[in-house]
């Protein structure tokens, strides 16, 4: 029996192009709101991400995350869990992040919301090869072809 493989369709042999997007840690009880409407080029993305720490990952996140901000250790139960959740917030090419930030101040979400930008897979995965390796900037939705 010969070895056959299959040829692959342009969508499953392209290589990762990625699209920016906003993001920000946010606590467990805001996981769930949406702060920002979703985009349908964007629905192969989750939109949480969880990052488990271990106790030294932990205090060097604690440590950036402080300075950076410039907030307190304690507003974030979130750090003391030992994970962190980051939100999708929107894609940075639908607004621009000083009109982004004003919109979080005025919604009074300024102490809640510290978008950055964070770049994630422009396509969904076709193949598991391709899921495996896009999957490790930000977790994708991901569905097995069963006729493959």
């Amino acid at each position: 029996m010969l070895p056959f493989r299959p040829i692959l369709s342009e969508e499953e042999s392209r290589e990762l192009e990625t699209v920016d997007v906003y993001v920000s840690d946010v606590e467990p009880q805001e996981a769930g709101k949406k702060y920002c409407p979703s985009h349908k080029d964007l629905e192969h993305v989750k939109k949480i991400r969880r990052i488990n720490h271990e106790n030294g990952d932990l205090s060097t996140f604690v440590a950036s995350f402080t300075q950076i901000y410039n907030v307190s250790y304690q507003s974030f139960s979130r750090i003391t869990a030992g994970y962190t959740l980051t939100a999708l917030l929107c894609q940075t090419n639908s607004i621009s992040e000083s009109d982004l930030i004003k919109l979080i101040t005025e919604n009074g979400l300024d102490s809640v919301i510290f978008p950055r930008v964070q770049s994630v897979s422009k396509h969904r995965a076709y193949t598991r090869e391709q899921f495996d390796a896009w999957r490790v900037l930000w977790p994708l939705n991901y569905r097995e072809d069963p006729r493959r």
